[in-house]
């Protein structure tokens, strides 16, 4: 009889044990599925800059940078030194079967190299981000398994981000080593402000219009110098002098 009474608690402690698992991290669905299985992510690599762009970012001086716009107001800028940084991206987003937790989300990721450069100002509430990396970003290659052959042919970009205090950030992309930008215009020489530039990338903002506040519409870009002029969606144009 002890002996029986021993294989009846047993098979009891089993079962509780089971519904246990199933309640905790079986088949129940639910945040219990993630505990209990893994997503088979997949890692592609580090995509190096090329040296081909490496002109791009402006050399950071010690001095400060002034700008003005049409109605002779002054904000002044300072330069950060090139931040150097490897960021995860994911590469697709795609689903993972699993017999207890049927469909997970899962994406396969990889690291791009970037070189950030920001102008900084204790006149006005925004600073100025200069982005070099790789042209790749969340989702850009969709397919299951990704393309290598697309992801290792990516070319380098150059971004600005306008980053303003409690508003949303814009990001203008300014130029790419290999595909054409349909935002962007190059003048051999412009005129701003009554200012003469030479050599000058015009690049547009167009992602924003009919947006009720205030945002930057365009940039205007000099290779290895930096920004130059930048103008908001109510025309307030600010050059550099």
């Amino acid at each position: 009889m002890k002996i029986a009474k021993h294989y009846i608690v047993l098979i009891l402690l089993a079962t509780a044990l089971s519904s246990c698992y199933f309640i905790v991290g079986g088949g129940g669905g639910g945040s219990g599925c993630e505990v209990s299985y893994r997503c088979s992510e997949k890692y592609y690599g580090i995509l190096n800059l090329t040296d081909s762009s490496k002109s791009w970012l402006p050399i950071s001086t010690d001095s400060p940078l002034v700008f003005i716009n049409q109605f002779n107001t002054k904000s002044t800028f300072h330069q950060s030194k090139i931040l150097h940084t490897y960021v995860n991206v994911e590469l697709n987003n795609r689903y993972d079967y699993s017999i207890e937790c049927k469909n997970l989300p899962c994406s396969d990721y990889c690291k791009y190299e970037s070189q950030s450069f920001t102008y900084l100002s204790d006149d006005v509430p925004y600073k100025f981000v200069l982005e070099r990396k790789k042209n790749v970003h969340e989702g850009s290659f969709g397919s299951n398994p990704v393309d290598t052959s697309k992801l290792n042919l990516s070319d380098d970009i150059l971004t600005c981000t306008l980053e303003k205090t409690l508003l949303p950030f814009y990001t203008i992309p300014i130029k790419t080593s290999n595909s054409p930008l349909t935002n962007s215009t190059f003048h051999s020489s412009i005129s701003l402000n009554s200012s003469n530039f030479y050599n000058v990338y015009e690049c547009n903002f167009e992602g924003n219009k009919g947006r009720p506040e205030i945002y930057l519409s365009k940039v205007y870009y000099i290779i290895g110098f930096g920004i130059i002029g930048y103008q908001f969606s109510n025309n307030e144009l600010w050059t550099r002098q």
